[in-house]
């Protein structure tokens, strides 16, 4: 029987303790946000995750300077080379959200991480999002092309005092948007889950306060009436019944920041740690590929978009031509008879090493 790897979401590597720093050596996925040191001693064939935290002030640039995106994201890697990285988080969400831009942005940087052998964990989308016509657009826009390159859809899924199982908006959430989409999407990774003040899981009374501006009352499984082991049983539980088209999942969070102090779970990491085994070799999704030999003699194997593109690059080339001119190449898309409004859909490269 298939196990779903569970593992740790770590905030501040230097604030783990030794026996999260344990786990995270042995678990089948880890994510880290704002530093490698863990991601670079966890497991042969671990599913890592890496996240740069943008702040609110940023997020408007990232939204729209995609290069500038991806080399923030690359630069907190220091040449390390995770399984995915994770752009952005919890944001431009829905169609009236600038959701489009967002698709944008990612087909750009599934082609920038490309070309240095990373995948992306795209949107990261937050608990209870976004809703279903988002997902009619994000089908039809090919969710970024993240499949063409192997990456997957980060969703997170929190639960509040009813528990995971009876939480299928939020917390099973996944179970819908595969309905909604009739399968047709990425592999997910639950990148976030775990107790927090999700209003529809919650009792009226607490509904109530939370309406009243007391939702923090109630944030993170600390703040909730749930012992450390019946947390730790929730989690697991919650585990045990993802379906094959979720690759892993990281509860939040270990080694928080103080902001986030009761949402940690580092006193039920030993039972995590033991309940969840040992290392897992991840079930990576494949990435449509076909051979070429690029111009200097090497074989590469690349997408079918990427292959079109090459095709008119060697053309390019041929006459002298610079093959690195976006605008050259909406005008071929035009005359061929394609779609010129994405260049980066149809298949020029974004990557330093295309």
């Amino acid at each position: 029987m298939r196990s779903t790897p569970l593992g740790p979401h770590i905030q501040t590597a230097g604030a783990l303790t030794t026996e999260g720093r344990a786990w995270a050596r042995e678990a089948g996925i880890v994510k880290q946000m704002d530093g490698i040191s863990a991601l670079a001693e966890a497991a042969p064939g671990a599913i890592t995750i890496y996240r740069r935290y943008f702040a609110e002030s940023e997020l408007e640039r990232a939204l729209a300077d995609h290069q500038w995106t991806c080399e923030a994201i690359a630069a907190g890697l220091a040449g390390f080379r995770p399984a995915f990285v994770q752009l952005l988080c919890e944001r431009y969400q829905n169609v009236d959200e600038r959701l489009a831009e967002h698709i944008t942005l990612t087909r750009y940087a599934v082609r920038w991480f490309a070309g240095l052998g990373i995948r992306v964990a795209g949107f990261a989308f937050s608990t209870g999002s976004p809703r279903q016509e988002a997902w009619e657009l994000l089908r039809r826009e090919n969710y970024g092309d993240l499949r063409e390159h192997g990456g997957v859809i980060l969703l997170d899924e929190y639960w509040g005092y009813c528990g995971p199982v009876a939480s299928q908006w939020n917390a099973r959430r996944h179970e819908l948007i595969h309905q909604w989409t009739q399968g047709d999407h990425p592999d997910f990774i639950i990148g976030e889950t775990g107790r927090d003040a999700v209003y529809d899981d919650m009792p009226p009374e607490v509904q109530a306060a939370i309406k009243a501006g007391h939702a923090d009352e109630f944030a993170g499984w600390k703040r909730q009436p749930v012992t450390p082991d019946q947390y730790a049983e929730e989690l697991l539980a919650y585990r045990d019944g993802l379906p094959a088209y979720v690759l892993g999942v990281t509860p939040f969070g270990i080694a928080p920041y103080p902001d986030w102090a009761h949402f940690t779970y580092d006193e039920i990491v030993p039972t995590l740690r033991a309940r969840t085994g040992g290392w897992y070799v991840a079930a990576l999704p494949s990435e449509p590929a076909r051979p070429v030999v690029t111009s200097r003699g090497e074989d590469r194997t690349v997408d079918a978009q990427s292959y079109f593109y090459l095709e008119w690059a060697q053309a390019r080339k041929a006459h002298g031509e610079d093959h690195r001119d976006v605008v050259a190449f909406c005008a071929h898309l035009k005359a061929v008879g394609k779609d010129a409004s994405d260049p980066y859909k149809a298949g020029f490269p974004c990557s330093p090493k295309a």
